[in-house]
């Protein structure tokens, strides 16, 4: 499935953790918005799409950087390279008229950061 046919977040594509925050939870945790505020939510499992789509999210924090580092070490456990640099390429190619042109540079600039960093860990 194209990265951008992936449906909204749901039980069926990606999970979280509620539990209190633990050591997983600061590894692997996505901030969100709520009635209360904003709270972190460690991924549990999702879809390959999912995880991409969390890879390179538009906006950056620093908690990205660390998932970044995970994911780079573990993606060959549930995916090869050659689908990911596929996914990768999907989600670069942001559908015309989905986000703002702010947004889609910033999709962009993430997916390439995310290919540098693995160009770079293919060098050593």
């Amino acid at each position: 499935m194209n990265i951008w046919d992936e449906p909204e977040d749901s039980d069926k594509n990606i999970r979280y953790d509620t539990r209190d925050e633990t050591l997983n939870q600061l590894l692997l945790k996505r901030v969100v918005p709520t009635r209360e505020g904003s709270r972190s939510l460690e991924i549990r499992c999702a879809t390959l799409n999912k995880l991409v789509e969390r890879l390179t999210y538009a906006d950056y924090s620093v908690d990205d950087k660390v998932f970044m580092r995970i994911f780079l070490a573990t993606f060959e456990s549930f995916t090869t390279p050659k689908v990911l640099f596929k996914k990768l390429r999907q989600r670069f190619s942001v559908p015309s008229g989905k986000f703002s042109r702010i947004v889609e540079q910033q999709i962009q600039t993430r997916v390439c950061t995310v290919m540098k960093v693995i160009y770079s860990l293919l060098l050593y």
